[in-house]
Formats: structure tokens, sequence, C-alpha cells
């Protein structure tokens, strides 16, 4: 009964993470379109990435129940990558508001100027959240060995490698040799381990 519960709660989960990219790339490679518009950007994102959670829902609906594996202890590891994945989204969360974390600053115009932020976790790994996002993914996927969840992780996977692509080149524009700097002494998503580079 609660493997089944997990199983399904872990499918309805990585649907939602593995659609993070794309609500992503709605917005960051259109920011300005958004700007000029006058009714909030959030408006039609929103319903359109649910709509997309339903949609992904019903395609993989009928395939969610064939596993690759049923290996009780395949959730120890899951239960350490969820683990790992909550507290790197609490130290993501102490130097990064809620409002940066939901990108409403690339769509507000007339927007204060950004400041790179480089504290905390940021000091280890340039992109602690997606990591988290992957963590979460990939904890549900080797948890319950069902092979939805391995397909929606191989789809997390490569549309956050374009999202990071994408995010790493805006950064770049936005501050530029200080993001150079900070991305030649600072990891994307594996965390350095030891002193904090400065």
């Amino acid at each position: 009964m609660l493997l089944s519960f997990l199983c399904t709660f872990g499918w309805l989960a990585s649907i939602v993470y593995a659609t993070i990219p794309c609500f992503w790339l709605a917005i960051h490679p259109f920011a300005q379109f958004w700007r000029a518009r006058r009714s909030p950007a959030y408006i039609l994102l929103v319903p359109a990435w649910i709509a997309l959670w339903i949609a992904l829902g019903f395609t993989t609906a009928h395939y969610r129940h064939i596993a690759l594996y049923h290996a009780p202890w395949t959730w120890l590891p899951a239960a350490a990558l969820l683990l790992l994945g909550v507290w790197l989204y609490r130290a993501s969360g102490r130097s990064f508001s809620l409002k940066l974390l939901s990108g409403l600053p690339e769509l507000s115009s007339g927007a204060a100027p950004q400041k790179l932020i480089v504290t905390g976790i940021r000091q280890r790994m340039r992109h602690p959240i997606y990591a988290a996002h992957l963590c979460e993914l990939a904890a549900w996927a080797c948890g319950t060995g069902l092979a939805v969840i391995y397909a929606l992780l191989a789809v997390g996977l490569v549309t956050g490698w374009l999202m990071i692509w994408l995010e790493e080149r805006e950064l770049v524009a936005r501050f530029g040799e200080e993001y150079r700097k900070y991305q030649s002494r600072v990891p994307m998503l594996i965390p350095r381990i030891g002193h904090a580079p400065r």
C-alpha cells in the first residue's frame, strides 16, 4: 500500500519537476516580450504550465506501472537524494528571495538592477536550485524503479541542460566579466568541497 502510494506520488512529482525547465524556457528567452505586455505574464504562464502537467499525466498514465526493477533497498539512496535536494533548496533560499526564484524581476518592466549573488551555497556551486530539482527527480526514479520516471528524468536532464546553458549566456550578458570570473572559480552543479573560493 505504502509503496503503491509512493510510486503514484513519485510519478506526479516527477511530472512537475521534469517540466520546470519548460516553464523557465517560456519566461527567460522571451523576457522582453513579457515585459511589454500589460497583463502579468504569470496569468498566462502558470495555467499553461499546469496544462502541461495534465497533458504529460495523460500521456504517461498508461505506462506508469511499468517497473525496471522492484528492490526495496533502492529507497535508501532515494531518501539520501531527497534529503540532499531539500537541503539544497533550503541553502539556496537563504540568499535568494522567493521573488528571485520565481523569475519575477526578469518580467518586471523598470525593475531595479540586479546584483550577482555569490554568497552561501553559491560560493560552492553556481546552480544549486537546479541541482536540487535533479536530486528530487533522480530520487523518485531510483526509489520507484518506474520506467516512466526514468524517461521524465531524461527529459529533465536534456531540458535542464538547455535551461542552464541559456541562463549562463544570460548571466554573462548581464554581469559580464564579474560572472566570467565567478564561472572560472565555482563549479556549475557539483559543489566544491573544502574552503569556498573568494
